[in-house]
């Protein structure tokens, strides 16, 4: 791969979800297209761009994908649903890294997958690296998402971890707190629990540093 330096602003930077879902549709498999990402990651011959929260841009070094990999969120939310694929992180215990967008150079895709078709839309003023945390937590055709599961998923694996003693009650009244406190509408009482029970499971199943507890509602 030339070690040319890539702009860190530019059409050509193409988000890591959407180019997931393309390379998905081609081989008809979602495992087969993580499996096809993490190795070209791996091997720098398709190469990546990580946008921070605070606005920094950084070009990541085949190196970095030690630590992020591709894969599926496990959360299955459908109201509506949000992005099944994520980039998640060892050293955040195999959660997404918080505050991270992740983008990867779409002329290394069409040379590796072939072409992307053109949009048949028009085409955004802005580039892809520089969209906004609310342009990305849009749907399809560009309809804002009416709550942001991600954020509420991430919100209760966070509590599970650092405050293994919460229920889940108490974890779902916390969400209630933190969509106040984010101007954000609170889902219903079900689609909550939904998103704490998925996230109890997960924080179980993936931090093998504790053993499994039981708390009841």
């Amino acid at each position: 791969m030339s070690k040319r330096k890539l702009p860190l602003e530019s059409p050509n930077w193409w988000p890591i979800r959407e180019a997931l879902e393309h390379r998905c549709q081609q081989t008809g498999s979602d495992t087969l297209a993580a499996q096809d990402f993490n190795q070209k990651l791996r091997a720098d011959r398709l190469r990546a761009l990580v946008r921070r929260k605070d606005g920094r841009r950084e070009l990541l070094p085949a190196a970095a994908w030690d630590n992020f990999y591709v894969g599926m969120w496990t959360f299955d939310l459908r109201d509506p649903p949000g992005p099944k694929w994520e980039v998640f992180s060892h050293s955040h215990k195999g959660d997404p890294p918080p505050g991270h967008w992740f983008f990867v150079w779409k002329p290394d895709y069409e040379r590796i997958f072939g072409a992307v078709p053109a949009p048949s839309g028009p085409v955004a003023p802005s580039s892809a690296a520089v969209r906004t945390p609310s342009e990305e937590r849009k749907g399809k055709g560009g309809r804002p998402l009416k709550h942001d599961w991600v954020s509420l998923a991430l919100e209760a694996s966070w509590h599970f971890r650092h405050n293994p003693k919460l229920t889940r009650n108490a974890v779902l009244r916390k969400l209630e707190d933190w969509c106040q406190t984010h101007s954000r509408p609170i889902p219903a009482p079900s689609g909550l629990q939904t998103v704490v029970q998925q996230a109890y499971e997960h924080v179980q199943k993936h931090d093998t540093a504790k053993k499994p507890g039981k708390r009841a509602f």
